[in-house]
Order: C-alpha cells, then sequence, then structure tokens
C-alpha cells in the first residue's frame, strides 16, 4: 500500500511538473507570436 502510495505521488509531482513546463513554453511561445505580431502592425 505505501509504495502504492508513493508511486501515485510520484506521479502526480511529474504531471505537475510537466503542465508547468507546458505552461511556460505556452506563454513563451505566446509572447514571441504577439512580438511579431506587433512588429508586423508597426511595420
Amino acid at each position: 500500500f505505501t509504495h502504492l502510495h508513493t508511486t501515485h505521488t510520484f506521479t502526480n509531482l511529474r504531471l505537475l511538473l510537466t503542465t508547468r513546463l507546458l505552461n511556460r513554453l505556452l506563454k513563451r511561445s505566446l509572447t514571441t507570436i504577439q512580438k511579431k505580431t506587433k512588429n508586423r502592425l508597426v511595420i
């Protein structure tokens, strides 16, 4: 039971980390896209 619990926690942690990473990447790409569009608008 303890082993199962630890693995479950580990999976949750991994999921959390992955989601955070993905969110960060998404935000970064969004900002770059916004910058590009702004540059286009300026031109």
